[in-house]
């Protein structure tokens, strides 16, 4: 269930860094440069880099689970 509930979790994070990924179509394709905000920037490198720990924690889990182990 460990294992499970992380994915579970990162799918739920990254919808952070879609939704901003996504706002920022229309000033591309009108040619501008997106306006980000420090505190935006932020936010989002910080759920990247959750996820990413968290990536890792469900690999240390499946090779716990190959082993025999509690998860």
């Amino acid at each position: 269930m460990t294992k499970f509930s992380v994915f579970i979790a990162v799918a739920l994070l990254s919808i952070i860094p879609t939704i901003e990924f996504r706002s920022r179509r229309k000033p591309v394709k009108a040619g501008e440069l997106p306006a980000v905000s420090e505190r935006k920037l932020r936010i989002v490198r910080n759920v990247i880099h959750g996820e990413l720990g968290a990536v890792v924690i469900i690999l240390l889990c499946a090779a716990i689970m190959a082993r025999g182990g509690w998860v």
